[in-house]
């Protein structure tokens, strides 16, 4: 699937798979759709997500009452521990019926892996969504990773939780913008 916006400059592509078929997917879609023969090199997306807000207890995403929205919980985090180098820790919670169940988790972690030992590299989020007045209100799971995937399909549903994300201010931003620390 590809997104691409002129007036901002970026496009978005979404592969299943293996990853390396995204530089010649990038070029089919500037030789066949764009009608030129290289995709501009800084046509792809170079913003990244900052995660580091979503370890914190007090962090509370925000919508818009008409988006359907009806509730949203951290379910999973994946913490890139500043050592030993290039290891990971990935924690997951159940929120059904304690939507902070992730931060005890951390909590209890916090003797062992205190928060600056780490930063969040992929968030895992539980969202509850009713679509339209008329339907049935349903569990849409999706994550976010750094630096900048997000795994929210351009549909009706996933238009209405990018737009919570940022809401919320987790969104893409230039990687000059991030403050070390927070993340």
């Amino acid at each position: 699937m590809f997104v691409y916006r002129r007036s901002e400059g970026w496009l978005d592509l979404y592969v299943a798979g293996n990853r390396k078929a995204v530089a010649p997917l990038q070029g089919i879609f500037a030789e066949h759709i764009l009608k030129c023969g290289d995709l501009p090199a800084d046509l792809a997306d170079q913003r990244v997500y900052d995660l580091g807000a979503l370890r914190r207890r007090e962090f509370a995403f925000t919508w818009a009452p008409d988006s359907g929205i009806e509730s949203v919980a951290v379910s999973r985090l994946r913490l890139s521990l500043h050592s030993p180098r290039n290891a990971k820790l990935i924690v997951e919670a159940d929120t059904k019926h304690r939507p902070d169940a992730i931060y005890d988790l951390l909590e209890t972690l916090a003797p062992v892996f205190p928060g600056h030992t780490y930063r969040v590299t992929q968030v895992g989020i539980a969202a509850r969504i009713k679509p339209n007045p008329h339907s049935a209100s349903k569990q849409v799971n999706f994550t976010v990773s750094f630096p900048n995937s997000c795994s929210l399909k351009h549909d009706e549903v996933g238009l209405k939780l990018r737009a919570m994300l940022r809401a919320s201010g987790i969104e893409p931003r230039e990687p000059e913008v991030l403050v070390d620390g927070d993340s």
